[in-house]
């Protein structure tokens, strides 16, 4: 009973992280409203929670390795808790930035350790069912984050997110506190690799931002001081991964199928990730539904992707790793075609459509690559893979969120500027979607209608260019699996 309890309590947590990193998409219009915030920090709000949780993850992991994964986790959960609570009060964009970045903090502390812990206190024999449930927990709370998130805002506003998850983080940390003991753990034989973990922060941020500014068109010296520093540290990193890798203990990333299955589970987050930032702004304000209404249209991804994530590993260990993975990378692929056909003006039934392909497809990919990943981890090295697997994810969601949406602004832009040019109204007063309706609602008229069918048509044909990339991406995410992954996976392997 005991380990079920553990195991719920560590599926909670994820859920909790999960639905922190797609929830707050839904309130960017009511942060623009009442906070005053920019298209800019509306972007840096979304994207702070997954640059600063991936740029510690590494370090979290060795951590719990030395010190104890439970105490570890303890503390995470109490990071994640106090700066919900914080947000809660948060007065401005810059604040919730900021409450933004600490609750990644504390979520990348969370992550790895939650899995760690499912590694060195459940017994062998439930272990896959185990990572089932909790790679479940956390593909559910992707598509809950809007759902729940959009229930939250519509009827108590954004904070309301904040405290739930405030609330909620408090109740798992007191059950941890209870229920896990403390593993035994080979602090002496874990070497801290302070530098390396730097090198990494500092490449996670400086290319994000990068990324993100580039795409607004913001071509800055602050930005390519941003991309050199990134460059040189991509070097540097490289350098010191030459000189340290003479004395480093074995690295999960020696082994191929633990380095294919997190390329997998990148470049799975990658697409779904950048999806799913742009779909709230669409059915909020091309759509016109609320945020309730948005939520409820991501119920059939929702649904579907726990259904296949419950099976996935089921049907993995009958058959193959690679086969299912690469099968769900397949229907997510199609999905996301499906969705390149998508039209503001027509029914919902191809967008449900679309988000239940992809539901499956992620459930189907996700489940069985971590599985995989876990499965050549030693006990000692739980801590550590655990914080890589979650790390891919991360970057994956960044640079997701990042490139995905700064390529849907460029696609929307070159759109809108050529449909409306005739327009007299001022280029900057378009540069968003949600400027663009807010401009057309104060003019009015027939110029004031062309504009919304101009802004809603530019951002939807965007949707349609960014979903064909993303497609692109899972199709090449598909053909390594076959080429690469394993048909099963090796508990301990050490094959380099």
């Amino acid at each position: 009973m005991r380990h079920w309890l553990i195991l719920g309590l560590s599926s909670l947590s994820m859920l909790i992280l999960a639905f922190n990193g797609t929830a707050a998409n839904v309130a960017l219009p009511d942060f623009a409203s009442t906070l005053g915030a920019s298209t800019d920090q509306l972007q840096w709000i979304i994207v702070a929670y997954s640059i600063a949780g991936g740029s510690i993850l590494l370090i979290a992991g060795l951590v719990g390795d030395r010190w104890g994964h439970k105490t570890t986790l303890v503390w995470g959960l109490a990071i994640f808790a106090a700066a919900a609570l914080v947000g809660v009060f948060a007065s401005s964009a810059d604040t919730l930035i900021v409450v933004r970045a600490v609750m990644g903090i504390g979520g990348a502390i969370v992550a790895p350790m939650t899995l760690a812990i499912i590694r060195t206190s459940l017994p062998a024999s439930v272990q896959g069912r185990a990572v089932a449930v909790w790679t479940g927990s956390t593909a559910l709370g992707m598509p809950l984050g809007p759902i729940a998130g959009g229930y939250l805002v519509d009827q108590f506003g954004w904070a309301a997110i904040f405290l739930t998850s405030g609330l909620a983080a408090g109740l798992a940390l007191l059950g941890f506190a209870a229920l896990v003991q403390q593993a035994p753990v080979g602090g002496h034989a874990v070497r801290i690799d302070f530098a390396g973990t730097v090198l990494v922060s500092v490449v996670i941020v400086a290319m994000a931002y990068s990324v993100i500014t580039v795409g607004r068109g913001q071509l800055t010296s602050t930005t390519v001081l941003a991309a050199c520093v990134g460059i040189a540290s991509v070097i540097g990193l490289r350098l010191w991964r030459r000189r340290a890798d003479r004395h480093a203990r074995w690295s999960p990333l020696r082994n191929p199928g633990f380095r294919w299955a997190c390329t997998t589970i990148f470049l799975l987050f990658f697409s779904v990730m950048g999806i799913l930032f742009l779909a709230p702004v669409y059915f909020q304000v091309v759509i016109g539904f609320s945020a309730t209404e948005s939520g409820l249209v991501i119920v059939p991804l929702a649904l579907s992707l726990l259904l296949a994530s419950l099976v996935s590993g089921k049907v993995a260990d009958r058959y193959s790793v690679r086969g299912v993975v690469a099968c769900g990378l397949g229907l997510l692929t199609v999905g996301l075609i499906s969705l390149s056909f998508l039209s503001w003006h027509a029914g919902l039934w191809l967008t449900v459509l679309s988000l239940g392909l992809i539901g499956i497809g992620v459930g189907l990919a996700q489940t069985p690559a971590t599985n995989l990943a876990m499965a050549v981890l030693r006990p000692e090295d739980a801590g550590l893979g655990s914080a890589l697997i979650t790390m891919f994810r991360h970057v994956g969601s960044v640079m997701g969120v990042g490139i995905i949406g700064s390529l849907a602004n460029l696609a929307y832009n070159a759109k809108v500027s050529a449909d409306i040019g005739g327009l007299a109204i001022d280029p900057d007063a378009t540069s968003s979607v949600s400027d663009a309706m807010t401009v057309a609602d104060r003019i009015g008229g027939q110029t004031g209608a062309v504009l919304r069918t101009g802004a809603a048509t530019a951002y939807t044909e965007a949707i349609g260019i960014v979903a064909l990339s993303c497609a692109v991406v899972t199709l090449v995410a598909a053909t390594l699996a076959v080429r690469y992954l394993p048909a099963a996976g090796r508990r301990h392997s050490m094959t380099i």
